[in-house]
């Protein structure tokens, strides 16, 4: 659903066939994190732990977030020392204006 909203359907991101959807089994201590592997069949990876997620929002702002991280590196804007630069909170800016999201969820 969000690949096909206003900012997401603009970065050019890959087709979600192409993203490994992974459950962590509730074994990590964040509620979703972004992953890419430099080769193989599923670049991409977007891994959510349900044992966090409390709510259909929440899961939508932690993707939201992982997908924002997901553009930086697709289009090679990713920070190297932080993974929070500028072009992050631009993003973040724009897409919780559209969603009606509070930014600090994020």
């Amino acid at each position: 659903y969000l690949a096909s909203t206003p900012h997401f359907n603009k970065w050019g991101l890959p087709n979600s066939n192409k993203i490994s959807w992974l459950d962590t089994g509730g074994d990590a201590s964040n509620i979703a994190e972004f992953w890419w592997w430099p080769r193989g069949k599923m670049k991409y990876g977007i891994v959510v732990n349900p044992a966090l997620v409390g709510s259909s929002q929440a899961l939508m702002v932690a993707v939201a977030h992982e997908m924002i991280h997901l553009a930086q590196h697709v289009i090679g804007t990713q920070g190297k020392r932080q993974q929070h630069n500028a072009d992050f909170f631009r993003r973040l800016e724009a897409v919780a204006k559209i969603h009606m999201f509070d930014p600090k969820w994020f």
